[in-house]
């Protein structure tokens, strides 16, 4: 049985693999502030596992918003 943070970091993973690639490796603390803005702004993972679009399209927004930071940003591609 999984509980319901380590279904909520499965998700949040899986979306920035996807998203992103392994470029961007996840880090503790991007696990809950990807939670946590997720919850601010009215979200509820038990939606997001019974497949509501809403929720889904919330936390895409939130994963590519985490993504799209400077600090995330793909090291490889830039020439030094």
């Amino acid at each position: 049985m999984t509980t319901p943070i380590m279904m909520a970091n499965q998700v949040i993973k899986q979306m920035t693999e996807h998203m992103f690639s392994d470029d961007v490796p996840l880090q503790y603390k991007d696990y809950m502030a990807i939670r946590a803005v997720f919850r601010h702004l009215g979200g509820l993972w038990v939606n997001v596992e019974q497949g509501d679009v809403q929720h889904i399209e919330k936390l895409s927004k939130i994963v590519i918003a985490w993504g799209l930071m400077p600090e995330h940003q793909n090291k490889k591609d830039q020439v030094v």
